[in-house]
């Protein structure tokens, strides 16, 4: 995550934002019935707005269908949020982890 120096309570406040950002991505997702694991990130640019500008795949869980299944929950989740007031970036540059494990 990219985060302008500032005060104690901005940066906290950025952080807050992408702490509720990840467990609303968490919470758009359904475990598939895979026997598959593996961990694929992704590189979001999220607007002040709360939309989604820019989605970049990070590496690969090794199965095309997991990595997709992955990039359709995250754009799922949006438009989010608007940033805080107390934001003054006009985007944030955040990278989310999505995990997959057999259970």
């Amino acid at each position: 995550m990219k985060v302008l120096k500032g005060n104690i309570s901005y940066t906290y406040c950025v952080k807050e934002y992408c702490a509720r950002l990840r467990n609303h991505i968490k919470n758009n997702y359904c475990p598939t019935t895979s026997n598959k694991e593996g961990m694929v990130s992704f590189q979001l640019i999220i607007d002040r707005g709360g939309a989604l500008c820019f989605i970049n795949q990070v590496g690969s869980t090794g199965c095309d269908y997991l990595d997709q299944y992955a990039k359709d929950t995250v754009e799922k989740s949006f438009p989010f949020e608007s940033f805080p007031e107390r934001t003054f970036q006009t985007y944030i540059d955040i990278l989310i982890p999505i995990k997959f494990t057999i259970m």
